[in-house]
Parts: C-alpha cells; sequence; structure tokens
C-alpha cells in the first residue's frame, strides 16, 4: 500500500490481519463510490420490475452495495450499514413468504369448484382461498 513511512511503521508493527484491513480500506476508499452507483442502478433495475420476487431480489443486492459503500469509508459509516442490514432482513423474509406461497397446493374437488366459481375470477390465489376457507370453517352452521 502506498502511505507514508510513519503509517507503514503503524500499520506492520498492529499485526498481519490489520495491515491487510488497512490495505484494503486504502485501496479502497478512492473507488468505494462505485458501490453506491452500481447499487443505485440496481434500484432502477428493481423499482422497474413486476414481479415482486425479482424486485426483492434486487433490493438485497442493491442494499448489500449501500452496506458495502458506507463500510469502505475512511470512517466507516455503521448507522447506514446497520440500517441496509435491517432492510435486507425484511426483504429476504418477505423473499421466503414469497416462495413459500409459490408452492403448490391442491384442493379437494368441492373446494376446487368452490375456488373457482366465486374466487378465481377475483384474483384470489388458492392459497388465499384456503386462508379464507379455513378462516370461516368454525364459522359455517348446516
Amino acid at each position: 500500500c502506498a502511505g507514508s513511512n510513519l503509517r507503514r511503521a503503524t500499520t506492520q508493527s498492529q499485526g498481519g490481519f490489520f495491515s491487510a484491513l488497512s490495505c484494503f480500506k486504502e485501496r479502497w476508499s478512492s473507488r468505494c463510490h462505485y458501490f453506491i452507483h452500481v447499487g443505485n442502478c440496481i434500484v432502477l433495475l428493481a423499482i422497474n420490475q413486476k414481479d415482486m420476487l425479482q424486485l426483492r431480489s434486487l433490493s438485497v443486492t442493491a442494499s448489500c452495495c449501500g452496506i458495502a459503500y458506507n463500510l469502505l469509508q475512511p470512517t466507516p459509516l455503521w448507522a447506514p450499514a446497520a440500517w441496509g442490514a435491517f432492510f435486507i432482513s425484511c426483504h429476504l423474509y418477505y423473499i421466503t413468504q414469497l416462495l413459500r406461497d409459490r408452492v403448490g397446493i391442491t384442493l379437494d374437488p368441492d373446494h376446487e369448484a368452490a375456488y373457482e366459481m366465486a374466487f378465481m375470477p377475483h384474483g384470489f390465489t388458492p392459497r388465499q382461498f384456503l386462508k379464507v376457507f379455513e378462516a370461516c370453517s368454525g364459522r359455517i352452521e348446516e
């Protein structure tokens, strides 16, 4: 790494790990603005997606770029990086929900007929139909 003799002597005395970390930060601190530009371009891609899974996946990637940008500053910006990690965890939670909802389910013939007649024309998914049916099943009296 380039730097003054005093900086080299201080870095070398701290040990191998800290020396490598200091060298890494020194090299990337002048280039870390690329992370924010790439991240914002990914956000532009994300907001133009019609599929929520793609939108959230791209948002996770953009947040990772934002975290990298914040942590590679000469003085790391911990609060924005922590918020980015929080947003990533929220997106990952909803990604798991979306993947769970995409798993196919089977309906028995009576439920399938009711779904196709009354719920499918209004945009309900079979899983949403089952949730409504289960919520109401204890209240139906014959």
